[in-house]
């Protein structure tokens, strides 16, 4: 029964596209989730890209779900989402841990935890790091 499991919910941050822009999947994301359901979690990917849902509705998704762990991925161009979105988080959630990962937490790990508020900050590859947690 997949909801005796515990969960996880993946999360990448809404970018501004423009004419130019190709949206891609978040892969990274897909590896984590793969490893981590292996590992005996259910896991819930939510692309804020692709998906334009408000704070709102992700807030209600995420408190019905009830993660364990919040984890949010990001490339320096979608830093300041992955900030904003971890303050609304942290705000309507405060119990629930936040871990960010991603290249931009990688080179700037104090700095990225920081001004996120967030609990941990994975550097580098995330899949036994975020079992851990």
């Amino acid at each position: 029964m997949t909801e005796d499991l515990p969960c996880i919910a993946l999360l990448r941050p809404s970018i501004v596209m423009n004419a130019f822009s190709m949206p891609n999947p978040p892969i990274g994301l897909g590896y984590l989730a793969s490893y981590l359901e292996r590992e005996g979690f259910k896991v819930y990917i939510i692309d804020l890209t692709v998906r334009r849902i408000t704070e709102d509705t992700l807030a209600k998704f995420l408190m019905k779900k009830n993660p364990m762990l919040i984890g949010i991925s990001a490339l320096t161009a979608y830093y300041n989402g992955m900030r904003d979105l971890s303050h609304v988080i942290k705000k309507r959630m405060p119990r629930v841990p936040i871990a960010l990962g991603g290249v931009h937490v990688s080179m700037l790990p104090e700095v990225s935890l920081k001004e996120c508020h967030a609990d941990f900050v994975i550097e580098g590859e995330g899949e036994e790091t975020l079992r851990e947690l």
